[in-house]
């Protein structure tokens, strides 16, 4: 039976027990529902306030060949309005993966290899045709995997510089007859994956005398300071081009080089559909060369990580910031920034140098030819 409305708001109203109620007035009824609407707001606000899930989160390991990809990516997205955080992640791309596949990470940076023999567990070396099994393999995890076909990576041997030069050490199979008195340095991931130390002994017939677990970002270190007579290394690495480091080149080619790629959770990139113009502009610029030189800036502490990425941003043209460079080419632009770093670096070279010789003149006939630059 359909019941009437009472035809004043003051009227008394009857309810199930039989006892009375006053009905509230009209204003006073709609005053309850906005309350309750506010506050449900206001919660729903402060949730999101703190879980701070409102940024992207790309995650960088201490692998130097992948940390300024990450820092270009926080800075395109950020001028187009979106809140990305750099979240530090040691470990490499044991802890990467999983983060990226929980959904804590939605943007990271690999390189094919590693993300074959880790992710995939394959035990064999990757190569180009095994491109789209890598692929399908992400996208069942709802991850995207982009290459950068022109940020191609080695990963080799290198050795202290004089022992090099003393036993004119060129190439891996120089290194052969002197491998048994030699300590090698390395991750213990190295130890363990194809394109390491198994491949060393199964392509060099390769052992060292002694093996040591170092890791990533302590193995330059380790080298200078003699604790380590080789260390593997990548290519893309600013460590390539200093002084005291000589990158042996594996003449038997038993490790093809492999493109860095960029890994985004599905659900981030159809959110931001941003990134994909953003991952397709570092595919076409992104080249081993100037991934090297822009890490060597890093390396040598001329310029930060945000410094760097940002600098190879305005060089190649993705950022535009003077209106003098508006209508250059990338090669104009290109050669300019690198003559500024090349400037920069030269001058900071210079004044470390003097500060050297000011401070430790007494004893600069006793240091080695290994100390750092």
């Amino acid at each position: 039976m359909r019941m009437s409305a009472p035809e004043n708001s003051h009227e008394l109203a009857s309810i199930k027990d039989g006892t009375r109620m006053e009905l509230p007035s009209r204003k006073s009824f709609f005053l309850r529902v906005f309350i309750v609407f506010l506050s449900i707001l206001l919660a729903l606000t402060g949730l999101v306030g703190c879980t701070g899930d409102t940024a992207v989160r790309i995650g960088i390991t201490p692998q130097m060949s992948t940390r300024l990809i990450g820092y270009m990516i926080k800075e395109l997205a950020g001028r187009q309005g979106i809140d990305c955080e750099i979240v530090e992640v040691p470990g490499g791309i044991y802890n990467l993966q999983p983060a990226l596949e929980s959904g804590s990470l939605q943007i990271g940076t690999e390189l094919a290899q590693s993300a074959w023999n880790s992710v995939l567990n394959k035990r064999s070396v990757y190569r180009a045709s095994n491109l789209l099994e890598l692929q399908h393999y992400y996208l069942k995890h709802d991850l995207q995997w982009n290459p950068l076909p022109m940020g191609r990576d080695v990963y080799t041997l290198a050795i202290r510089k004089d022992l090099a030069m003393k036993e004119n050490i060129k190439t891996i199979s120089d290194l052969i007859p002197l491998s048994d008195s030699l300590t090698l340095g390395a991750p213990t991931q190295y130890f363990e994956d194809a394109d390491g130390y198994p491949r060393l002994s199964k392509t060099y017939g390769m052992s060292f005398g002694t093996t040591k677990n170092l890791p990533t970002e302590l193995l330059a270190q380790n080298l200078r300071d003699r604790k380590a007579d080789v260390i593997p290394i990548h290519t893309l690495d600013g460590l390539l081009q200093r002084d005291e480091l000589v990158v042996l080149r594996d003449d038997l080619d038993s490790c093809p080089g492999s493109e860095l790629g960029i890994v985004i959770d599905e659900s981030a990139l159809l959110k931001h559909i941003e990134f994909a113009d953003i991952i397709d502009s570092l595919a076409r610029t992104v080249d081993s060369q100037s991934l090297v030189f822009y890490n060597r800036l890093v390396v040598y502490n001329h310029r930060t990580e945000e410094e760097a990425a940002l600098q190879f941003l305005k060089a190649h043209n993705l950022i535009v910031e003077d209106p003098a460079d508006a209508g250059k080419t990338r090669e104009e632009l290109e050669e300019k920034r690198t003559e500024e770093a090349r400037s920069s670096s030269d001058t900071q070279s210079g004044s470390d140098q003097k500060k050297d010789e000011s401070t430790d003149s007494s004893s600069q006939s006793s240091k080695s030819e290994f100390s750092a630059s």
